[in-house]
């Protein structure tokens, strides 16, 4: 699947009272041959330093935006 096609949904959550984010790509959800891979990939990407609320500080946060965008056009 093509990352300029694919429909990603994402949702935050809580992990261990971290806020964390998934992304999942909707388009596997129709995919006609999904039963031969039925494995997902998590990856847990922790910042090396974070603001009171959890998120990575600034200076991290679009080192890790970039490496997301890299993750995703790697695994498509």
């Amino acid at each position: 699947m093509n990352s300029k096609t694919a429909i990603y949904t994402g949702f935050e959550l809580e992990v261990e009272g971290f806020p964390a984010i998934a992304i999942i790509n909707k388009d596997l959800k129709e995919f006609p041959e999904k039963s031969a891979y039925r494995y997902s990939v998590f990856i847990e990407i922790v910042p090396d330093s974070f603001n009171d609320i959890g998120h990575p500080a600034e200076a991290e946060y679009d080192y890790l935006h970039d490496v997301e965008k890299e993750i995703i056009d790697y695994l498509e």
